[in-house]
C-alpha cells in the first residue's frame, strides 16, 4: 500500500494547488477510486504497459468511467472537476513499473 498511498497523497497535493481553498476531501475515498481503477485494468487483463498507455491518453469511454467513479465518491461538482483533473494529470505521469507495483498492492 506504500505506492498507493504515495500516489493518493500526490493527487491530493495537486488538488490543493488547483483549488484556492484546501479541498476537504476524504483521502480514503481517493484510495477507493484509485483501487477501483487498478482493479478494472486487472479485470480486463491489461498489462502494465497497456494500462500505462491508457492512463497517459484515456479515450472517451475511460474518461466517462473515471468521472462516474469520482461521482460515486464525491458529491460536490466543483470537487469532482478538481479530482478528475488531478487524477488525469497523475495518470499521465505513471510508468508501467509503478502500475505493476500498484497491481501487486491492490
Amino acid at each position: 500500500m506504500h505506492l498507493l498511498n504515495q500516489k493518493a497523497n500526490e493527487v491530493i497535493e495537486s488538488m490543493n494547488q488547483v483549488k484556492a481553498q484546501p479541498v476537504g476531501f476524504d483521502p480514503s475515498a481517493l484510495i477507493a477510486i484509485i483501487t477501483t481503477i487498478i482493479q478494472l485494468f486487472q479485470g480486463c487483463n491489461k498489462s502494465p504497459q497497456a494500462a500505462e498507455r491508457i492512463a497517459a491518453n484515456p479515450g472517451l469511454l475511460h474518461r466517462l468511467k473515471l468521472r462516474r467513479l469520482i461521482r460515486e465518491h464525491v458529491h460536490d461538482r466543483d470537487d469532482e472537476e478538481v479530482i478528475f483533473a488531478a487524477l488525469s494529470d497523475a495518470g499521465e505521469k505513471l510508468t508501467s513499473g509503478e502500475i505493476a507495483t500498484l497491481y501487486t498492492e491492490v
